[in-house]
């Protein structure tokens, strides 16, 4: 790493590190979709991101997840109201 250049997961408590594939296990997500100013960083982590998949234990639902980025500005409430919707169906 350059100078005045930090591996962000020096940031990251090793707690939070356990968390971090709890959105995976508890949803089993077909998409994960990034919006606003995460979604305009996204080329900086992505490398990163997909890296740190590859070790969550359950590989068959990481081979059909696919990331998008949206500019859509209420992409998080509609993510959520389909969350609601899916979950009301059963």
């Amino acid at each position: 790493m350059g100078r005045g250049k930090i591996d962000a997961r020096t940031l990251i408590s090793p707690a939070q590190q356990k968390k971090e594939f709890l959105i995976l296990l508890a949803v089993d997500p077909e998409a994960i979709i990034l919006g606003g100013s995460v979604s305009r960083a996204f080329s900086l982590f992505e490398k990163g991101m997909r890296e740190r998949m590859r070790s969550f234990p359950y590989h068959k639902s990481l081979e059909r997840i696919v990331i998008e980025i949206s500019d859509q500005p209420e992409i998080a409430i509609l993510g959520a109201a389909a969350l609601y919707y899916d979950a009301r169906q059963g």
